[in-house]
């Protein structure tokens, strides 16, 4: 660190890696990618064999200061939640392989003070989304597998301008062009998007919510059915060791159209500074079928989106019009580790779910269009440095 103009200028590096085990009942060994859910499994009875470790990178600078300040940030990883995660036209078909680099944040950002005592934050380049209670980054989540909400109701990443407003220390307001969801260089409908919202302080930060709206066209060579991806997170600390966790989603496209919606519900317990409990439940709707699917080969979500045509497989295909419910329970253990290491977390899980359709509408999601329902077991361990 140094000083420069009575400013503290501050870089910073760091990383972390990751591996994973998913084992779901009653099969093991069946190499199946499932649909865009990074670390997780949702549609159907899948395994996924053990993951070697991923690395990831994260390059942040800053410069400290009242006034004025600026800073950006990089991070890349390695593995093989990238094939998910892409944004169409920045790495997106480097590789067809399981294991895939990708850059999920490169932006610029800048601290103006003006228009309020709290100032104007601005960010431009490629960023994760604001919306959910779930993100790419595995640090920041309760359990290693991820909802429905994050897979199918929000985007991934978005890349463009982005604004937030600090009205007072209860109010910020969120607003920003894109160029759609998880698109960077190359468009599917040469169209840009909106995304915005509002963040609530309140309870001296104990009680946070965020609501924020994604708006535009998505679908390939489509600029004029719109997209709208809503979603409200609230995170309530009711205590020193109890946290409650509320997001809401509701999504509609133009184009079919087609409805999606649902509720994820957390608790999580901190027993002590190395032990946390936590359980998660989910209900979530794919009221056409449209928005929920599963792809065989590692680059077909991503063909999907670009609007590629793709060869005809058993293995990819949609859910059907399903209202899905997951329950998750689990720990998270951080047992303390000597330098250079950041910290470990180990997180072991169990999960069921089930399709809560009715008799006259009955829907098989799972193992292949063939069960209502699926447990899996699931562990991972993050290694910071």
């Amino acid at each position: 660190m140094k000083r420069v103009a009575n400013r503290l200028v501050t870089t910073a590096v760091y990383g972390f890696t990751i591996c994973a085990l998913n084992y779901s009942l009653p099969s093991f060994g069946a190499d199946v990618t499932a649909s865009p859910t990074p670390d997780g499994k949702e549609t159907k009875k899948i395994v996924l064999p053990p993951k070697p470790p991923e690395p990831r990178f994260k390059i942040y600078g800053w410069i400290e200061a009242t006034g004025f300040d600026w800073g950006f940030k990089v991070q890349f990883m390695y593995g093989s939640d990238a094939r998910y995660i892409h944004s169409l036209g920045m790495m997106d078909l480097t590789t067809n392989e399981r294991f895939q680099p990708d850059f999920p944040e490169v932006y610029a950002s800048v601290h103006l003070p003006i228009i309020t005592a709290g100032g104007l934050d601005l960010k431009l380049g490629k960023a994760v989304t604001l919306e959910g209670a779930e993100t790419i980054d595995p640090r920041t989540n309760v359990f290693y597998s991820h909802t429905y909400i994050f897979n199918f109701g929000i985007p991934f990443n978005n890349t463009g301008i982005a604004g937030v407003l600090h009205v007072n220390k209860y109010l910020d307001v969120y607003a920003g062009i894109d160029r759609g969801v998880n698109v960077t260089f190359k468009d599917n409908n040469s169209s840009v998007a909106f995304e915005g919202g509002i963040g609530l302080n309140l309870l001296d930060g104990n009680l946070t919510t965020l609501a924020i709206t994604h708006v535009g066209p998505e679908n390939p060579g489509d600029n004029h059915d719109y997209r709208f991806l809503n979603d409200i997170t609230t995170t309530w600390k009711i205590n020193k060791c109890l946290t409650s966790i509320t997001d809401l989603n509701l999504i509609y496209d133009e184009l079919l159209p087609a409805w999606g919606y649902g509720v994820a519900q957390y608790l999580t317990y901190t027993v002590n500074d190395w032990l946390t409990l936590g359980v998660r439940g989910e209900i979530w709707r794919d009221e056409e079928g449209f928005f929920v699917a599963q792809f065989r080969a590692n680059n077909d979500f991503i063909h999907v989106e670009r609007g590629d045509p793709l060869a005809p497989d058993p293995s990819t295909h949609g859910g059907g019009k399903t209202t899905y419910l997951a329950i998750t329970g689990g720990v998270t253990i951080k047992p303390p580790l000597p330098k250079p290491f950041a910290g470990l977390l180990i997180r072991p899980e169990v999960r069921y779910d089930r399709a809560l359709t009715d008799s006259s509408n009955s829907t098989k999601p799972f193992d292949q269009l063939t069960d209502r329902d699926q447990w899996t077991f699931g562990i991972d361990a993050i290694l910071e440095f």
